[in-house]
């Protein structure tokens, strides 16, 4: 339940960043609402019963960051 209820407000706040992003005015907290949101879909992820071993999500981790941090 903790896992879903996870999801729905991430999504929530995915919906929320993109209409906070198209205003110049509120584009600083278009982006809070897309990093919490992301941050609460991946705990969500980490908590799943489901998941067993998490060596593809550091794979995962490490790709995501050699990748985005060049182009930040």
């Amino acid at each position: 339940m903790l896992v879903w209820g996870s999801y729905l407000i991430a999504a929530a706040l995915f919906i929320l960043s993109l209409k906070w992003l198209s205003h110049p005015r509120t584009a600083r907290n278009g982006v809070r609402a897309g990093e919490i949101g992301m941050a609460l879909a991946i705990v969500g992820t980490l908590l799943m019963y489901q998941v067993v071993t998490y060596k593809w999500v550091l794979v995962g981790m490490v790709l995501g960051t050699l990748i985005g941090a060049p182009m930040a």
